[in-house]
């Protein structure tokens, strides 16, 4: 058969042996369930809480002496009403806390920064309705919320309050069924009909009965609890008793509140009995007072948050029963004193031995007493075929009923168990191994197993033949029986055998087979190699580096474990698969005893922890599946440094409005909560500040986060906490900004921006006026050497000019040396000329004295020559080519000096051609004395000193 298939085979017929595990037997222990003790000293507030709720985010509210107190997990935190009136009734509806009490009633609501502000409703109602005693009950009805006095009942719709008045005591308004109930305490039990109250229970049976709850209960009857006469079931027509079992338990009690639970189950409070819880059929569960887990007998107030657990008003202090959780305690308030440590169901009896000796609980209505003769540390129960064995540090002794007899007193006995063939039994002492055989109803010592003296206090067999011991401190021995059983063949496994080392070594037998956990991770021994080896399976699931000092298996294949004191549970499916359970465990962690941690399986509803105070009690199928989310709250923003100031109280007012701060305020301080208050001191915490942080930071149980000195900017904190169970909550956040200093404003900048342009708006002025200047001196120079240079071209020109003018003036000299060698040669020419005419002349002359014959065409020739010589023409073809030599000198001189006679104008000229006296004589026919008498005459009428040379002026005229 495949082995998956045998699995679901054992897994099946264990159940169907067992019974269905939600149906299964409980042994009515004598147990309480965990309990949480607020003090006034914790909560800061009066004594007496005589109301509790929760709003929408979890935050519970107490109705106390001195205002409505609010938990969030973490702190709790007073609110006072108007006149510091006691507050008898709290009701949550929306984001408002509605409150009644002594002659005031009225609802708190958070302002802007999330701080609950009381607001007064009292002006609401007419005057003559305005004086009343204390409103006890506030719920929903019909929309609108119900206050409850003893005269009227008071119906606020968020804008008026409408009354209902009674013309006698009412006592207490019920809301059951989605309808409305009141009692009067003379004409029973009154219903609100469409517009007014009309008859319910219209008998006298409960006049003069104080009716303080009514519930709804099933097929269509109310349950109803009264304060003095126990509870009854009424539908309007007819009422009987609730449960005769439960009246009878409740007979003479004063009851003062009912809380119906989720289960079905219905907890009574009572005024003197403490807490009482009963089952539908009226069966009590728990009975817890000052004696039994809570801190006052007095009960004034319940309720079941969303956990299922339950809430107790008290008059002195709070208390928090975990009535859902898998957990409860057997220790003092149960009759049973010491540290656990093991426990065994003999004969239906359950058996619980501690470090002040042994204890059992003959029934169910009585708590633990201890065995007579079993004072002192007792170390293990054996439940052997016929007898129950304690063992014990003074021996072993047989338990029968509530007494103890010892059989071994040599030494101290840890472990004492049946060999598996033979009919004999081994003990394991303080010094080692002892055989013992029974005779005549007694166990009798046979013999001390030789050359084995080690303490045994863990120890089991393989088989018929072979022992496994384990010491915590060296290592496992192996006794092979096989040949002799008091002289045992002894073999010694440590490290070198497979071990990851010799200590913490134990043995246990786990399905089926023997299992050792060492320091770490978990073995298994293999003959064929003589060693031991890691067993997989079972040290992947429980960790290789985890040492697991406890394995205990129940009848279901469920397996229990204790490792680094820590406990767990390896749960076992119908196909023989096994899956880890240790976060429900974590909200026991810290009650375990670290002293021989064990766990004993009485059956598969019943598992014993020892603890540090008696034993915690597991129930595995009470494992209820948790929320799988809750919130965490943003309880308090908070400035500190110079001036500490909340910014922020806790509670939303609608959107979140994000801070402008200035930079003076940059040390900001969070505080967070997580509404989940199972083990709530044990919820841990990890933030980031967006902007800042890098990364989440690690969990802690740190509620609280500070952070100085903050640069400038936008910031979003953000908190998530998670539970025992290893449930993580939804995000929390809050923004808010962080103004820069005065010297990061966008004006500063501006401003430094200014400044730091304004050194470089002088430098560029100051570059600028440098550049103009220097341009200016630039355009100076530029200008100087313009003119400088205009200056040299000017002097350049002015010299070229002067050159030209000396070339052209050179030239004009040149032309007019030519000219006037022209002048002179032309002038020569008719010197020459006329000369030669005259020497013709002469010779004409000659000829004519010589030759008479001759002599008039000769004369006729000579007057020619005379025509010719004193011609004109020619002196005009010379002044015409004088004026363009020199410049119409001819002309200028005719102009200035208009007296002067042509023949001393031809002077003048022959002067300014610098021409000797010889020269003008030729060309004036004249002589050299007449030409000097000609100058003279030309001085004076020129007016010039005899100083002047004529010929100059002539040049400069």
């Amino acid at each position: 058969m495949p082995k998956k298939y045998s699995h679901f085979i054992l897994w099946l017929l264990l159940n169907l042996v067992a019974g269905n595990p939600l149906q299964g037997q409980d042994l009515k222990l004598s147990k309480i369930p965990l309990v949480q003790v607020f003090s006034t000293e914790q909560y800061q507030g009066g004594i007496q809480n005589w109301n509790i709720t929760h709003d929408d985010r979890g935050i519970l509210y107490v109705a106390n002496n001195y205002g409505i107190l609010a938990f969030d997990g973490r702190n709790w935190r007073a609110h006072p009403v108007q006149e510091n009136t006691k507050v008898r009734s709290v009701h949550c509806k929306g984001n408002r806390v509605y409150v009644g009490g002594q002659g005031q009633l009225g609802y708190f609501e958070p302002d802007r920064q999330g701080a609950l502000q009381f607001y007064s409703l009292k002006e609401l109602i007419p005057e003559q309705y305005r004086s009343f005693d204390d409103v006890w009950t506030i719920f929903n009805w019909r929309d609108k919320v119900v206050f409850s006095t003893v005269r009227s009942i008071f119906l606020y719709d968020e804008e008026n309050i409408e009354v209902i008045p009674f013309s006698s005591p009412i006592g207490y308004a019920f809301l059951a069924d989605e309808r409305l109930y009141a009692q009067s305490m003379t004409d029973g039990i009154w219903v609100f009909g469409e517009s007014q109250f009309e008859s319910w229970q219209n008998t006298s049976f409960f006049n003069n009965k104080s009716i303080i709850k009514m519930a709804h209960y099933e097929n269509g009857h109310m349950l109803i609890m009264t304060r003095e006469n126990g509870l009854y079931l009424g539908n309007g027509n007819d009422v009987r008793p609730w449960s005769d079992k439960a009246n009878e338990y409740l007979k003479g009690n004063t009851l003062n509140t009912l809380c119906m639970l989720n289960n079905g189950n219905i907890a009574i409070g009572s005024q003197n009995e403490g807490l009482m819880i009963f089952d539908r059929k009226g069966n009590l569960l728990h009975h817890l007072d000052k004696d039994k887990g809570l801190s006052n007998h007095t009960i004034l107030s319940l309720h079941e948050d969303r956990l299922h657990n339950l809430w107790v008003g008290l008059n002195n202090g709070i208390n928090y029963v975990e009535l859902n959780s898998p957990f409860s305690l057997i220790n003092e308030d149960s009759g049973l004193q010491g540290t656990g440590y093991t426990a065994c169901l003999y004969k239906g009896i359950p058996y619980l031995g501690t470090s002040n000796g042994l204890f059992y609980q003959a029934s169910a209505e009585n708590d633990f007493s201890m065995v007579e003769n079993s004072a002192g540390q007792v170390y293990n129960l054996s439940v052997l075929p016929e007898d129950l064995v304690l063992n014990h540090h003074l021996g072993a002794f047989e338990v029968n009923g509530g007494k103890a007899q010892p059989f071994f007193t040599e030494t101290g006995t840890w472990k004492m168990v049946k060999h598996p063939s033979a009919d004999r039994y081994l003990v394991g002492s303080y010094s080692g191994f002892y055989w013992f055989e029974k005779e005549g109803g007694t166990y009798v010592k046979e013999s001390h197993v030789e050359q084995f003296r080690e303490s045994s206090r863990i120890f089991e067999f393989e088989d018929a033949e072979h022992l496994w011991m384990t010491h915590g401190y060296k290592g496992a021995y192996r006794l092979d029986f096989a040949e002799d059983f008091l002289k045992p063949k002894i073999s010694f496994y440590d490290e070198e055998k497979g071990f990851p080392s010799n200590i913490l070594i134990n043995v246990y037998p786990v399905r089926d087979a023997l299992r050792f956990p060492a320091e770490q991770g978990i073995y298994h021994y293999e003959s064929g190699k003589d060693r031991f080896v890691p067993d997989s399976s079972l040290s992947n699931m429980l960790g290789w580096d985890t040492h697991v000092s406890v394995m205990e298996e129940d009848e279901l294949g469920n397996l229990f474990f204790i490792s680094d004191r820590q406990a767990g549970l390896l749960r076992q499916n119908s196909l023989g698969e096994l899956s880890k359970e240790t976060a429900v465990f974590r909200r026991i962690n810290q009650l375990l005893s670290d002293d021989l941690e064990n766990i004993s399986v009485l059956d598969y509803r019943n598992i014993l922890f020892g603890a540090k105070d008696g034993f915690i009690h597991f129930d595995p199928v009470k494992v209820s599946k948790k929320p799988e989310e809750f919130p965490v709250l943003l309880r308090e923003v908070y400035l500190f440094g110079q001036t500490d100031s909340v910014m922020y109280h806790g509670l939303e007012s609608g959107k979140q409005i994000i801070p402008n701060l200035p930079y003076a305020h940059n040390s900001i301080g969070f505080r967070f909560a997580a509404p989940y208050f199972d083990s709530y001191q044990d919820i841990n915490y990890r933030y980031r500040l967006v902007n800042f942080d890098d990364s989440w930071s690690s969990y802690g149980l740190a509620a609280q986060k500070e952070y100085t000195n903050l640069p400038a900017g936008d910031y979003r904190f953000e908190v998530q906490a998670v539970n025992i169970y290893g449930l993580a909550s939804t995000l929390a956040s809050y923004e808010f900004t962080i103004q820069p200093p005065w010297y990061a404003t966008r004006m500063a900048y501006g401003i430094y921006a200014i400044l730091a342009l304004l050194p470089g708006i002088i430098i560029i002025r100051w570059m600028d006026r440098r550049h103009k200047k220097e341009k200016r001196a630039l355009e100076e120079a530029r200008k100087e050497q313009l003119k400088r240079k205009e200056d040299e071209l000017h002097e350049t020109t002015k010299k070229s000019e002067a050159e030209i003018t000396q070339l052209r003036n050179e030239k004009l000299k040149n032309d007019i040396s030519h000219k006037n060698a022209q002048l002179a040669n032309t002038t020569m020419h008719l010197l020459n000329k006329n000369e030669f005419i005259v020497t013709i002349k002469n010779d004409l002359r000659t000829a004519i004295s010589q030759d008479k014959n001759l002599s008039t065409e000769v004369k006729r020739i000579i007057k020619h020559i005379d025509r010719n010589i004193s011609s004109d023409d020619d002196w005009k073809q010379f002044e015409m080519h004088f004026d363009q030599v020199h410049a119409d000198f001819m002309k200028r001189i005719k102009e200035q000096y208009p007296s002067l006679t042509p023949q001393e104008t031809k002077l003048a000229a022959f002067l300014r051609m610098n021409m000797t006296t010889k020269e003008i004589a030729n060309l004036l026919h004249n002589s050299v004395r007449g030409v000097e008498i000609s100058r003279y005459r030309l001085r004076k009428k020129l007016g010039i000193d005899r100083n002047v040379n004529l010929v100059d002026f002539m040049m400069q005229l």
